[in-house]
């Protein structure tokens, strides 16, 4: 009876500190979750520079530059100055990110699609930055901080400095053998992230923050390290912001995209096109000025030259044939 008693006060004990243990981590998490969502409209720069090391030992440079606007749950990009492995000095891009959708420019097209579809946009939530994998186009709040039950049950916190800041780590292993560690300052700052699938990939982001920008709400600048274990390849990505500025709420459209005129615009989900740019709204056929037939030209096909050449070369093939067969007659 004396060994019953004892668990009964043991075990109700046990499980009551894990219960507060898991919900001082929840309230950490969420904590986090207000101060980012609390980001007010605004309009900023950010420069993207680093080096991205391949197979081979070669380094590519990258040098993005972008105009991002953010209102709520709406995120617009445009580029104004792109130098990467994809192709140096590429036209323009801007991407609009919604809760459920993409909308994307590519320079010669637009087109929508669902969130993590591949789009090929740089597009993704300011809000998440300095917090998460990426970020990519389809990482929300909830999703970069792990608010599920599941994976809150296996999280475990301790005290730990970076530099001189005291901060408190949350560490979160998954089923998926994933781990995601956060460094949070006193003022609800993530100022380390790390996202670890071991004997796979590493990415580890420190974040400075300042007042004078954004209020301190999200980084000022980070510093990003990617490793490969499996092909060896990595790189270091720094982004840097700036001209922060305050702007009314709003919902970005095709007018914010920086268009050119009468580029196509189609919604790949319905598998349909929805129009063509004219300066102020899609219409169904090019009115007004004449359109750029390169752009509204389905991927297809010859160029108009080469196409006016076949046809010159037909009319002199059947020339020669024709007088070839009035001399033998």
């Amino acid at each position: 009876m004396r060994t019953i008693s004892i668990y009964a006060l043991i075990i109700p004990n046990f499980f009551g500190a894990c219960l507060a243990y898991s919900q001082e981590i929840q309230v950490v998490l969420e904590k986090i979750e207000a101060r980012r969502e609390s980001l007010p409209p605004c309009r900023f720069v950010m420069t993207e520079r680093g080096e991205l090391q391949q197979t081979d030992g070669q380094k590519s440079p990258i040098t993005r530059k972008y105009e991002i606007q953010t209102s709520f749950e709406e995120t617009l990009f445009r580029s104004i100055e792109i130098m990467d492995n994809e192709g140096a000095g590429r036209g323009k891009r801007s991407a609009i990110l919604r809760p459920h959708e993409v909308v994307y420019y590519d320079g010669a097209s637009v087109i929508i699609q669902g969130l993590g579809e591949s789009s090929g946009a740089y597009v993704f939530d300011p809000r998440t930055l300095g917090i998460s994998l990426g970020p990519f186009e389809n990482t929300d709040l909830s999703h970069a901080l792990r608010l599920t039950p599941d994976l809150r049950a296996a999280a475990s916190t301790s005290k730990e400095s970076i530099g001189n800041l005291a901060c408190s780590k949350i560490q979160i292993d998954d089923p998926k053998n994933v781990k995601t560690t956060f460094w949070v300052d006193g003022t609800y700052n993530v100022v380390r992230f790390e996202y670890l699938i071991p004997d796979i990939l590493s990415e580890t982001t420190i974040s400075e923050y300042s007042r004078s920008f954004a209020s301190g709400i999200i980084p000022l600048k980070t510093v990003t390290t990617f490793k490969n274990f499996v092909s060896s390849e990595g790189f270091e990505l720094i982004r840097e912001f700036r001209d922060y500025e305050r702007i009314s709420p709003k919902s970005f459209g095709y007018e914010d995209m920086n268009l050119n005129l009468w580029v196509p615009a189609s919604d790949l989900r319905i598998k349909q096109r929805l129009g063509y740019w004219d300066g102020e709204k899609l219409t169904e056929e090019p009115t007004g000025s004449q359109p750029d037939r390169k752009m509204m030209a389905p991927p297809n096909n010859y160029s108009s030259a080469f196409i006016v050449f076949l046809c010159l070369f037909g009319v002199l093939v059947l020339w020669s044939l024709a007088r070839g067969f009035a001399r033998r007659t």
